[in-house]
């Protein structure tokens, strides 16, 4: 029987968004924030271009977006010829509710409103670190995110009590499309087969012909249906599914680090911590740290 999936219920009841806009490009243009203090969902409209989050580089287009971890590091780049059109979202998800709404985001770590106490991360499973994927214009990720733009560049601003409450519904529907997106919808066996092998099998190694026979297609076939169904190659789809299931370990078990890249496929726990941290943002270590002192 094919389970079901769900989003984790989210602490969001300090939650707010501060900002949000679009943003339009031009040809070849570079655009460098070095420490941004907010959580951005960030999604292309228009073009083409790429985007360097943490010092890993995110090829994006129509359709694509990123959701980003706090005080993160970004780097937009323009294509030369078909520059893109953004919309960005900033959310703060702890912002203490006795504090008045400032409406401006920190860029830099000198600017004012850079390492405000009132302002802080709160640690959401499944949502950790960068998270790519795809939603397109009707989907209701992007029409949630759209009436938020259209309000904040309208200028009509937001009493603090519906505004919070609208944060809180996009941060519910970031986690449902991310849940969404890492499972097959339902009728298409081959990239059925394949999840529900690996998330049995979490230490195994296989290769994608060993996954093909699994699945009873071809490598070509296998890739073209993981590409279709959910954005990206299965290897990819399968290593973002290990370092999830490595989250969970850390935050639920007391295994040493090496115990858990072991029980998530990986050959040795350095190759694991490096993986991690360009997935998540922070090393093992530090998220098991940070996870200890998460609210419920």
């Amino acid at each position: 029987m094919r389970k079901k999936f769900s989003p984790i219920l989210l602490n969001t009841r300090t939650t707010v968004i501060l900002w949000a806009n679009w943003f339009q490009f031009a040809p070849a243009e570079r655009i460098v924030n070095p420490c941004v203090s907010s959580r951005m969902l960030l999604w292309c409209e228009e073009g083409r271009g790429r985007v360097r989050v943490n010092g890993v580089w995110h090829a994006v287009e129509v359709d694509d977006f990123l959701f980003l971890p706090w005080k993160h590091a970004i780097c937009y780049v323009a294509d030369d010829r078909a520059p893109f059109r953004v919309a960005g979202i900033h959310i703060i998800p702890g912002h203490l509710p006795d504090r008045k709404l400032n409406f401006a985001v920190s860029h830099h770590l000198n600017d004012r409103w850079a390492g405000l106490k009132w302002r802080r991360d709160i640690a959401w499973p499944g949502l950790q670190g960068v998270i790519a994927g795809r939603a397109r214009a009707s989907d209701p990720l992007r029409l949630l995110g759209a009436y938020i733009v259209g309000r904040f560049e309208a200028g009509n601003g937001f009493q603090e009590g519906p505004l919070r409450q609208l944060s809180q519904l996009l941060v519910a529907e970031i986690a449902r499309t991310v849940a969404q997106r890492n499972r097959a919808p339902v009728g298409n066996e081959i990239v059925r087969r394949v999840q529900e092998f690996i998330e049995s099998h979490w230490s195994k190694k296989v290769s994608l012909r060993e996954l093909a026979r699994l699945a009873g297609c071809s490598v070509s076939t296998l890739r073209r249906q993981f590409q279709q169904t959910l954005g990206f190659p299965p290897y990819e789809w399968i290593l973002q599914a290990r370092v999830r299931k490595a989250q969970e370990l850390l935050s639920t078990t007391t295994l040493r680090i090496h115990e858990v890249a072991e029980r998530v496929g990986f050959d040795d726990a350095f190759q694991f911590s490096r993986t991690f941290r360009q997935r998540t943002g922070s090393a093992p270590r530090q998220f098991r740290k940070n996870r200890a002192f998460a609210p419920g």
